[in-house]
This record gives structure tokens, sequence and C-alpha cells, in this order.
């Protein structure tokens, strides 16, 4: 048992029960405790205390005090005072010699992690920017020997899914609330900032700035000068890019990171200056990427010694270098393809690629994961299954950094789960997955939780009974292992689902989200020939009448929901129902 499930055990047990010998913060409705904020706290404490505060209440009816030094009339609780810590982030909860319950952290963030930590103890649960679990209990204690102590996996952490994606104050609060760190509510820290992008051509040496007066500064691609990387090996640009670098950290002091990632392409320079370049390893593209990053990390390592360059292990640069070496203060963001139906240590050339990258980089790596289609976020993807083992394997590996694309769109399928798995995994690698997923879905589907786990389960048991199942960030062969037998029972489950969720809305809207990527299943597959011949047998037990109808409620459930923004990468919800609607019109007719 992991340290987090075993401590909230421990909270439970005391939770709706006052004791002698217990730390009672409200007993039998009544308030036992005070929050003290120490005067030697960083300035979020205050608002850890205000989210206590808050959070007791909607638990218990009862509103703690504020007190500005300890009180006999109550017990303390004190929030934020200085600790001892080791790794960024760390947390610890526990009752100190003077009998006060402390909450604490390390940094500008760490009181605030506590807080929300601690009352994941008590069962409350942050499922998603739109939905959370607050007990209603009469009284709240923690016993005497109770320690809540845990360093978060990666001192990076962050995802970009249908609940991180936001920019609203319900998201930055959720992201929070999760553990995250790359973007901090303001008063609730300073951000832990990480740049792995792709920067070249867009912020640097922007081509609509420089290209006209400077071709030469810009990639050879067929004998042509283009836009869509810079050249390498040319100096002047090297050094026009050094100074716009320096530019930026003289202007912004508190920046530690400089990202140096090409442009999303593979129109890489090929003049006889970075021929050259590729000539020095045999590790393609990733070459020329490391030639200009050293040059840039070399040129402001004095000046600002706290800066990171990051390049971009990606595509046509996933091969590591054998003989170019990386400057201490270069870091490596990883985002290597592979098979994403399997682990990644299931993967031959993964592993080999990020054990090249670990001595190349000795192990500054900042991982960028993918569990998603972008070109199709609702197909029957029950990737999240590696989700919780691969997180383990980079944890082990010694990573810095984590973060993941995830499904994104209203009607992703069981897109939200998935971000509250990513993000509870990558704060607590030892998480158990399986049950994170049972408390999700009772939690989110109410009476219609039983139809949904059989759902899930259907789409995981075909996945790992598959023969060769293959799942990529821009497609996945999954109409060879998700049988039209299943999509029938796919189609029988979650009607009963909403059937059975009809007197709880929002229940009912999380399985009606869930029939949008069914019924996007059935319009997609139609004309497979396995579909028709099933249709007739399956007529009594599943009414489906035509594709055009199914458009048709597709079409309602949108207009319903305004059209969310995205269906796939490239095209929203409302772009594809206008393509839908023109298509089987005349059918329909």
């Amino acid at each position: 048992m992991n340290r987090l499930a075993f401590y909230a055990l421990c909270a439970a047990a005391t939770l709706l029960v006052p004791s002698a010998r217990a730390f009672n913060i409200v007993a039998n409705g009544r308030a036992q405790a005070a929050v003290l904020v120490d005067p030697q706290a960083t300035e979020s404490a205050a608002k850890a205390a205000d989210e206590l505060i808050v959070y007791v209440e909607k638990m218990t009816g009862q509103k703690l005090r504020r007190i500005d030094r300890p009180n006999t009339a109550w017990k303390t609780i004190r929030i934020g005072a200085p600790a001892k810590f080791s790794k960024s982030d760390e947390i610890a909860v526990f009752v100190n010699r003077r009998g006060e319950l402390e909450i604490t952290g390390e940094g500008t963030r760490g009181p605030v992690y506590a807080v929300f930590k601690f009352l994941e103890t008590f069962g409350v649960r942050y499922w998603s920017p739109w939905r959370e679990t607050v007990p209603e209990v009469k009284s709240l204690s923690v016993g005497n020997n109770f320690k809540l102590n845990h360093k978060p996996a990666f001192e990076s952490r962050s995802g970009w899914g249908v609940s991180h994606s936001g920019h609203e104050p319900r998201f930055a609060s959720w992201r929070m609330k999760m553990g995250a760190n790359a973007s901090v509510p303001k008063g609730f820290g300073t951000p832990h900032v990480v740049n792995i992008s792709e920067t070249m051509t867009r912020k640097y040496l922007k081509a609509e700035k420089y290209f006209a007066e400077h071709p030469e500064w810009y990639a050879l691609v067929d004998g042509e000068r283009k836009r869509t990387q810079i050249c390498q090996s040319n100096q002047e640009a090297v050094d026009a890019l050094i100074a716009e670098v320096r530019a930026e950290l003289a202007a912004n002091t508190n920046c530690t990171s400089i990202s140096l990632g090409s442009d999303d392409n593979d129109k890489f320079c090929r003049c006889d200056g970075c021929r050259k370049i590729l000539a020095q390893d045999d590790c393609g593209d990733t070459a020329l990427e490391i030639h200009v990053a050293n040059q840039v990390a070399r040129a402001i390592s004095k000046d600002y010694p706290r800066a990171k360059v990051s390049i971009l292990a990606y595509w046509t640069k996933e091969r590591p270098p054998r003989k170019m070496k990386l400057e201490p203060n270069v870091v490596v963001g990883m985002a290597l393809g592979r098979n994403y139906a399997y682990p990644v240590t299931q993967s031959q050339a993964w592993m080999e690629k990020a054990d090249g990258w670990a001595r190349a980089a000795d192990s500054r790596i900042y991982i960028w994961d993918y569990y998603a289609n972008f070109r199709n976020f609702q197909e029957p993807r029950p990737d999240a299954i590696n989700i919780v083992p691969n997180v383990r394997h980079y944890h082990s590996r010694g990573f810095l950094g984590a973060s993941a694309q995830l499904s994104i769109g209203t009607f992703s399928t069981f897109g939200e789960m998935k971000a509250y798995l990513w993000s509870q995994a990558i704060w607590n690698a030892e998480v158990d997955a399986d049950k994170i997923i049972a408390e999700f879905i009772a939690a989110n589907y109410g009476k219609g939780a039983g139809q949904v786990r059989q759902y899930w389960d259907l789409m995981v048991n075909a996945l790992k009974k598959a023969e060769a199942p293959s799942m990529g960030n821009y497609g996945s062969n999954y109409e060879q292992w998700f049988t039209p037998e299943m999509m029938f029972t796919s189609w029988r489950l979650i009607n009963e689902a909403l059937k059975l969720t009809e007197d709880d809305p929002l229940a009912n809207r999380q399985c009606e989200y869930l029939l949008v990527a069914v019924i996007n299943d059935f319009v997609l597959r139609w004309e497979k020939a396995e579909i028709e011949k099933r249709l007739e047998t399956a007529r009594l037990t599943v009414p489906i009448v035509s594709r055009p109808a199914l458009v048709r409620q597709l079409d309602e459930i949108c207009r319903k929901y305004r059209y969310p923004s995205y269906w796939s990468e490239q095209i929203g919800w409302d772009k594809r129902m206008d393509d839908w609607r023109e298509k089987y019109k005349e059918a329909e007719r």
C-alpha cells in the first residue's frame, strides 16, 4: 500500500468520531480548531488557509476562525511554517510537539498543495474543473500520530487535456488542486516554468521579420531557401538568435527556461554547412538542433547561470547523439513516438532511444507523452491503462518532469478520466490506477456507473486480447479489434446508463457525452460491410434505424452543448456536423 493511501485510511478512521486522543477539527457539529498562518510563511499560505476554511465549511457546515496567535480556546492549525525539505513542492502534515496540526510544504506552492492533499485524505476529490466530491460530516479529526509526507514524483508537472487546457479560473484552480505547477493561480505561488516548445521561426528569428532581408538565415530545401527552419550553420543567424535570447533574459530576470525547439515540420536545411554538421554524428536532424543549442547555452551560461536551454527530441530528431555532447545547461524535452497501445517498456525502439538520451543529457529529461488520436478524439481508445505503468517508468529513470497531450474536447472518450488519472500519477507515481478508475466512474456516472464500467472494461479487454493493436497520434487500427458486436453492446450499455440517470442531471450529462462517442463510431463505420450485415440481427435490442437518423440525433446533442470545439485537432463539432448533414441529407430523402 502506498504512503498516501495508508494515511488516507488513518484519517478516515477518525473522520466521524471525535476522540480525546485525536486532534479534533470539528466535533459533533462544532468547530474545535482555528487556523493560524505562520508569521514566516510564504504569501501563498494565506490562500492555503482560505481553501482549508472553505472546504471544512463545505464538509461540516462549520467555518473555522482565523487567528493571529495560538489561543487556549481553540486548537491550532498552523499553515506554512518553515521546514527542511529535500525536494521541490514536498509537503508535510502532522501534529507537532506543541499539539498543533501543522500543514506546510516546500517553496511558494507547497503549503497550498499540502492543504489540498490533506483534504483528499477525508475523501474530497477534484474530478474535473466542473465536479468534485465533498463528503458531508459532523466531525473531522486526525490521530495525534497522523503524518502525511510526500515528495512529488517530478519537479515539473503538467498536462494538456480536456480538464487542463482552459484559461478560466476554474481550470487554473483544478490544476493547482491536482498538484500541477507549470501554471499557478495568482497568489498561490510562483509557477515552475520549463519551456519545451517549438520556437524557432515562430518566437526567435521570426521569418516574417527577417526572411525578406536575410533568406540565407533560413533552410535550404530542394535548392530553395524556405521559411520552415533556420539555417543552423549560418553563424550570422545563430549570433542574431543569441542576441534575441540575451535580450529576453535581460528583460525578464525571472526567466530560467529558453526553448530552442525547431518548428513542427521536417523541412530542415541541407546546405553544405548543415550537411557538415549532420556528418558529425549519426543522429539525423538532432545534430542541427544540438549545434545551435550548445552555442546559445555557452553564450548565456556566465551571465545567466540559472537559465537552461531546452531542445526537443521529436519526429526527425528522435535519435540521440552518439558523439556530440550537450552543454551542462542544455536539457531535453523527449517526445518519442511509439505504439501507444502498449506501455513504453514494451517498445524496444523507445527504450533504446531513451537510454541514449539519458546518457547524452545526464537524465536532464522532461517527458512529453501522448494519450490521444488527434484525428478523432472520440474513438474507442482505452490507452489510459498505460498511464501509471509509463509514469512509474519515467520516475524510475529519474526524469525531471512529465507532461502529456491527452484527449481534448467535451465529447472525447473518457477524456476527463484520463486527465484526472494522469494528474494523480505525476504527483504520486505509486497510485493504484484501478482504484482511481473505479472511484472516478462511480462518482461521475451515478446510477449508470455499472453500465459505464462495463463499457470501459469492454474496450480494455478488447485491446488486451487484440493480436496486433496499433495506436498512433494520428491514427489507429481500432476497427480491427473493436468489433461491430462491441459497438452494439456499447450502444445498449450507454443508453441503459442514460435511462438510469434521468433523475441526476450531472451524471446524465456525463453519460450523454459517452453516447456521442458511440454514435460517432457508428456514423464513421456505417459503410463497412460488417455493420450492415449485423444490423438486422441486432435490431431487436439495438434500435438503430439509419445513418441519417444517427446524424440527426448527434446534431441535437451537439446543439444542446453548443457544438464543442474539438472533434479532432483540426476541426470542431460545428464543422463535423456541417459536413455530415450535407453528406447524408440526400440519403435521408
